[in-house]
């Protein structure tokens, strides 16, 4: 439930994000590759941060942070906050911008595959016939996805997205492989605090190296529409996350990551329903349906045999 729930918020959170991508000044054009993406990230982690901040003080748990980082688990979380944050999250909101939310979440969704991947090659861990398998699926189903772009001038960055987005699925991949060693001693609230913490630390760093200071303060300032959008992304993000590290503990890794990769079928729905209404215009192509479903069956074949996705993990 918990792993469907984040899912199902990181959908929400996506569809958001490309909304907020029409607003004042996130719209400008003549930027740097990365501005836009990275003043987005800021202005998603930062919120994030805060509310866990304040999520934690009521709770009494604040204290937790100082005592975490002085252990290896509570490094490792912060570690694997600048990785999905700074790295993973910045490549995933350069995706939406180039690629659109479908196709960015589709991409994305494959991070479970390149954590079961990296454990093969760095932990030695055993693969079977069902593994190789669902990578197969994994592939066919990306070259499917991208094989048709969108209609029209709306993405003409579209196969430089996917690769954005491709990054991010490594960038989560590794995430979440580090974030899970701390999420059996730490607890959930303040392990998503720590990561929130490490990351927008990062994210104010980088805003001014990549040129991103005036539209920063334009977007918070001067037009805080577009900063309101994506704090409210942030609300649904950071919960997502919340859910996610819980699902770790609750089924385990394997099974948490399988079903949390479905957000991008979720992804598909919002948009649907936004694209219905008017709000956003979005033309869904045979091949994205495909390609997504394919690479869902791929995903849960490569992470977990699907007779253990009903069973709990026993701790």
């Amino acid at each position: 439930r918990h792993s469907l729930l984040s899912a199902g918020l990181w959908g929400v959170y996506a569809v958001i994000i490309n909304f907020a991508y029409g607003l004042d000044p996130l719209n400008k054009e003549g930027l740097g590759l990365l501005t836009i993406p990275v003043v987005v990230g800021a202005l998603h982690e930062i919120p994030a941060f805060l509310i866990f901040l304040v999520r934690n003080g009521i709770s009494g748990k604040l204290k937790e942070y100082g005592r975490t980082l002085r252990t290896l688990p509570g490094k490792m979380v912060c570690l694997g906050g600048i990785i999905g944050g700074p790295g993973a999250l910045t490549c995933s909101m350069a995706g939406i911008l180039f690629a659109g939310p479908a196709y960015a979440l589709a991409i994305t969704g494959l991070y479970p595959v390149i954590g079961a991947i990296l454990g093969v090659i760095f932990l030695k861990e055993k693969t079977n016939k069902r593994f190789w398998f669902g990578i197969s699926l994994c592939v066919i189903g990306g070259l499917v996805l991208g094989f048709e772009p969108p209609k029209g001038d709306a993405y003409p960055n579209f196969y430089l997205g996917i690769i954005m987005s491709l990054l991010a699925a490594i960038g989560w991949g590794l995430e979440g492989t580090i974030g899970a060693f701390g999420t059996d001693t730490i607890d959930p609230n303040v392990s998503v605090g720590l990561r929130a913490m490490a990351s927008s630390a990062v994210f104010l760093i980088l805003v001014p190296i990549v040129g991103g200071f005036d539209v920063f303060i334009d977007a918070v300032f001067i037009h805080p529409m577009a900063a309101a959008m994506v704090a409210l992304a942030a609300l649904a993000g950071s919960h997502s996350l919340w859910y996610w590290y819980v699902a770790f503990g609750m089924t385990g890794v394997g099974r948490a990551m399988a079903m949390n990769s479905t957000y991008s079928l979720w992804g598909i729905v919002f948009t649907a329903i936004l694209s219905a209404l008017g709000i956003m215009t979005f033309v869904f192509t045979s091949n994205l349906l495909i390609g997504i479903a394919v690479m869902v069956c791929g995903i849960i074949l490569v992470v977990i045999n699907p007779k253990d996705l009903v069973k709990l993990r026993n701790n």
